[in-house]
């Protein structure tokens, strides 16, 4: 069952396969037997023995859970024994970039793909993953839209497809877009993140920025924060970001943010 659930899966990223295998590779070893065998209670006993904080529980609940609804879906078990294991609170991260912080980085000098990443995950929210599909010619000037093409979005989960507005700080570098085509990152490597491993740790080193090793997903919480405190509006900002309920945004970015922050982040 856990292999044919993760052949499956052909189009999900290596990091979700990643998850996806930990996760079911634990619940083997250590729940075992046929399926139609698993009950809630022996779930429920292997869930509460796992470790870590609450964010990363509810990672391996949504995880458990995918395999079991994907079980009961396909007619291979009568019932789905995980439903009755509640989800833990994953905690709101304040992972948010500060606009002097942006600032340091956008100054220095890097590859255009690069800047493109940033750029367009800051300003945009756009997944790093849309970016490394999208091309040039996606992002309309004229316009002022970015167009995430249903071949680009992420396909798991949220909107398929989605039009999302330049904010000010686009509308300003809007000439940094022009005349280009093809892929934005021409081909999908480990050349950008090393790249981008080494600007942040230039930085560090130059005492612009207080971390050696970039934030885990900072632009995009930092713009759907931001975005959020500036509009006051979960649906707008969920619609932008490519979810298809403002729950999300609500539970995961609906943190504090400053007024001074914020305007000045869409002052960069």
């Amino acid at each position: 069952a856990v292999r044919d659930y993760i052949n499956s899966k052909p189009g999900v990223s290596r990091n979700h396969r990643d998850k996806m295998e930990r996760v079911c590779a634990d619940m083997k070893e250590r729940i075992g037997g046929h399926v139609e065998n698993v009950t809630p209670v022996m779930l429920a006993k292997w869930f509460a023995s796992l470790q870590g904080s609450p964010t990363t529980l509810a990672g391996w609940h949504r995880y458990a859970g995918g395999f079991w609804r994907w079980l009961h879906n396909m007619d291979l078990i009568e019932k789905n024994p995980f439903r009755a294991i509640p989800c833990p609170r994953a905690e709101s991260k304040r992972s948010l970039l500060l606009p002097r912080e942006l600032s340091a980085i956008l100054e220095a000098e890097m590859s255009d793909p690069l800047r493109a990443w940033f750029l367009l995950g800051a300003f945009a929210g756009l997944r790093s993953i849309e970016v490394h599909r999208m091309r040039w010619e996606d992002i309309d000037t004229r316009h002022r839209q970015i167009e995430v093409r249903r071949e680009v979005s992420k396909q798991s989960s949220g909107l398929p497809e989605r039009i999302v507005d330049f904010t000010e700080p686009l509308k300003r570098r809007a000439a940094f877009f022009n005349k280009k085509s093809g892929r934005i990152v021409p081909e999908y490597s480990l050349r950008l993140y090393r790249e981008r491993v080494r600007l942040v740790e230039r930085l560090n080193a130059a005492g612009r920025v207080p971390w050696a090793k970039f934030p885990e997903n900072a632009l995009r919480h930092s713009y759907a924060t931001y975005h959020l405190a500036r509009g006051q509006d979960a649906q707008k900002t969920a619609h932008q970001l490519g979810h298809s309920t403002p729950a999300m945004v609500l539970r995961v970015y609906a943190v504090p943010a400053r007024k001074a922050d914020w305007r000045a982040w869409w002052r960069v």
